[in-house]
């Protein structure tokens, strides 16, 4: 019993000063990585026609006029960071995008993207990130599906309540170019205006 309350006493004495001796996090370092799960609704605000819509002339539909039910795509994503240096990461996202058309047909995206990231000012709880990202999304319409390019850049801020754990709001602009081979007529980009709520791991 004696041996027991020693050890005890031992081990009391060990694990706050462990607790205490652990590194804070004070910034970015080489090595030091991100999992973000993230939220986005994106605003579908633009849309370019080379064909052109009944106007020959008019090649643009905005918000209201291109179809989306609730003008609002939803979505999913997960990201990683990897840093390079103290302001640069690289890494990549996956997602998955849907929305309504207003007939009820269902719009689904899935995006991967190689991202770079800025980050010109971060802090033990608070950082604000500049990432562009360019990448393939595959799309399915109406039994129509087809490969596009997805491009992004984004902003923002996230607030960390200890070393790990974050959360973060992101807004910027997502591009979705279709090239139609044989048809370049009905070549097309959609611009998107994503508000995204994401929970963060860093290490």
């Amino acid at each position: 019993m004696k041996k027991f309350i020693i050890a005890f006493l031992i081990l009391m004495l060990i694990i706050p000063s462990s607790l205490f001796a652990a590194k804070r996090f004070e910034g970015y370092e080489s090595g030091n990585y991100k999992i973000s799960i993230r939220i986005p609704f994106e605003l579908p605000v633009a849309y370019y026609n080379q064909n052109g819509f009944d106007d020959p002339l008019s090649h643009w539909a905005t918000w209201s006029e291109l179809g989306y039910k609730n003008n609002l795509e939803f979505a999913l994503e997960i990201d990683y960071e990897h840093f390079m240096t103290e302001k640069i990461s690289i890494g990549g996202r996956l997602g998955y995008h849907f929305a309504y058309t207003r007939g009820d047909k269902i719009i689904s995206r899935v995006p991967l993207l190689f991202n770079v990231g800025f980050y010109p000012y971060s802090t033990a709880n608070i950082e604000v990130p500049v990432t562009l990202g360019v990448g393939l999304a595959y799309m399915s319409l109406r039994g129509y599906s087809m490969a596009t390019m997805f491009l992004a850049a984004e902003t923002g801020f996230s607030w960390y309540w200890s070393d790990n754990w974050g959360i973060g709001l992101r807004t910027g602009f997502h591009i979705v170019p279709e090239f139609k081979s044989g048809a370049n007529a009905n070549n097309s980009v959609t611009f998107f205006v994503p508000i995204t709520a994401q929970l963060t791991f860093r290490r």
